[in-house]
């Protein structure tokens, strides 16, 4: 399984934990909303508010060379989906990131047969 969306930066946020930004984003194309909980350092030179970004996710491992296809790489994570709900027509995803928390709501349920997922961020 392999999915790319495009994405919109609204929000960087500081979370209460030290050094862990909070980066909402939402689709440009379609009805996504996604929560990126991730360490200052490692993106905060990279991306901003209203930056247009293209994630992609896939239940293989994605390289450098794959998510240099949809933009310039940011960071390339992987984690495990540990819950998903459905609500009429959106579907709620929980993705854990290593401790870190990846949420989505959206209404593809491309993720219902996958446990590990790897999630690559791009700039457009």
């Amino acid at each position: 399984m392999k999915y790319a969306v495009a994405l919109r930066v609204e929000n960087i946020e500081r979370t209460e934990t030290s050094g862990i930004l909070l980066i909402s984003l939402s689709g440009i194309e379609k009805p996504f909303t996604f929560k990126l909980e991730l360490p200052e350092q490692l993106v905060v030179s990279k991306i901003s508010e209203d930056d247009a970004v293209n994630m992609l996710l896939s239940s293989d491992p994605i390289s450098p060379e794959d998510l240099s296809e949809y933009g310039s790489p940011i960071i390339i994570l992987n984690g495990t989906v540990f819950k998903r709900s459905k609500e009429g027509e959106e579907i709620k995803y929980w993705i854990s990131i290593h401790g870190l928390q990846l949420r989505f709501t959206g209404r593809d349920d491309f993720l219902a047969d996958v446990s590990t997922i790897w999630i690559g961020l791009a700039k457009q």
